[in-house]
């Protein structure tokens, strides 16, 4: 999994890369042809255009690789083995569902509640 993050933090760094290429590129306007000729207006809101777009996908992928990358760490130190490690993660999870506005019947609040209770008995026992 170490690889794996690695790999993703790699492509997030390229990305990064090109967001700020593009933007550079955005910022002038004096943006020319294969032949170092000035883009006509036209020409130019065509390619400012298409550079927009290309800018706005980027981020999109970044910003998905960058969650890629919290949820590998966040799922890689669950101890599979640990039943309060997996019970904080269940809970860690439905909290995380809860702020997205996911639907959650009250019951399941109340069971994440109630698990809550008991993790801080156990952390308080030990």
């Amino acid at each position: 999994m170490t690889n794996e993050i690695e790999e993703l933090e790699y492509r997030a760094d390229e990305l990064l890369y090109q967001i700020w290429d593009i933007e550079t590129q955005l910022s002038s306007r004096n943006k020319t042809d294969k032949e170092g000729q000035r883009l006509s207006s036209l020409e130019y809101s065509n390619w400012r255009t298409r550079a927009i777009h290309a800018l706005h996908e980027t981020v999109r992928q970044y910003r998905q690789i960058k969650q890629l990358i919290r949820r590998l760490r966040r799922n890689r130190d669950i101890d599979v083995d640990d039943p309060i490690c997996l019970l904080q993660r269940v809970c860690e999870l439905y909290r995380e569902m809860d702020r997205k506005q996911y639907q959650i019947d009250p019951s399941e609040r109340d069971l994440v509640k109630m698990i809550d209770s008991f993790l801080e008995l156990m952390q308080g026992a030990a």
